[in-house]
C-alpha cells in the first residue's frame, strides 16, 4: 500500500502487486490505472511482458526480476512524489520505503558480486 500519486491521497489507497508477467496497479479512490501510470512518469506498456516485441520483452523481464527489483524502485518514486507534493507520509509509508530502499541495496549488492 502507498499514497497514489494520481490523486491528491492522504493516506495509503494504492496497491502495486508482482503479478510474474504483469504489474497489477489498483487505487481503492477510483483513480484509472492510466492516471497512476502516467504520474509516476511510466506507461501502460511498462507494466505488462507480453507484448511482441522481444527484446522490450526481455528488457522489462530483466527489470523486473530480483525480487520485484521494479516495484521496491516504484514504491521509492511514489514516496519521493508523495513529499513533493508536500505530503507527510505515514509511519507505515515511511517503514515501507525503508524496506524498499533496503531491498534495492541488497539487489544491486549481490549484482555487483
Amino acid at each position: 500500500m502507498a499514497c497514489c500519486p494520481g490523486h491528491d491521497d492522504k493516506s495509503p489507497s494504492l496497491i502495486v502487486t508482482d503479478a510474474g508477467d504483469r504489474i497489477l496497479l489498483h487505487c481503492y479512490a477510483g483513480c484509472p490505472t492510466e492516471s497512476v501510470v502516467g504520474a509516476i512518469g511510466m506507461t501502460m506498456g511498462d507494466l505488462f511482458l507480453d507484448d511482441e516485441d522481444p527484446e522490450r520483452r526481455q528488457a522489462r523481464r530483466e527489470r523486473l526480476s530480483k525480487e520485484g527489483l521494479f516495484v521496491e524502485k516504484m514504491v521509492l518514486e511514489i514516496a519521493a512524489i508523495d513529499r513533493q507534493k508536500g505530503k507527510k507520509l505515514s509511519a507505515a509509508d515511511l517503514k515501507r520505503e525503508r524496506e524498499a530502499y533496503l531491498a534495492i541495496k541488497r539487489i544491486e549488492e549481490d549484482e555487483v558480486v
